[in-house]
């Protein structure tokens, strides 16, 4: 399972030189929405970690991905240089996801 980064510059920058091979530079809702859509198509990429104040870029697309996607991929949006947005915490949705996940696949047992 492999992981992309989806952000600005310094974010990407930062994660390729931590080791992070895909890597996509973004700055308006054309590159985010494109980035997004390779990224759904490679079925090696299992998280993808998305600059949050892009993500506000493509908001109401986003939450259908997530809602036609379920849990995997895991988008997981980190706090750009402005810090965090007042966007809902999509780290925490993300966990929701994961656990209305495991409850279906449990039968509703945590």
């Amino acid at each position: 399972m492999k992981i992309a980064v989806i952000g600005g510059t310094r974010m990407v920058f930062g994660f390729a030189l931590a080791g992070v091979k895909r890597t996509y530079i973004a700055g308006d809702p054309e590159s985010v929405s494109g980035a997004l859509l390779e990224c759904l198509h490679d079925p090696d990429v299992g998280v993808i970690l998305l600059q949050q104040d892009l993500a506000g870029f493509i908001g109401d697309h986003l939450d259908r991905v997530r809602r036609e996607k379920g849990a995997f991929p895991m988008i997981v949006e980190c706090p750009g240089e402005e810090g965090r947005s007042l966007r809902e915490d999509g780290f925490a949705r993300s966990i929701r996801a994961l656990a209305a996940l495991g409850m279906r696949e449990t039968g509703g047992a945590a």
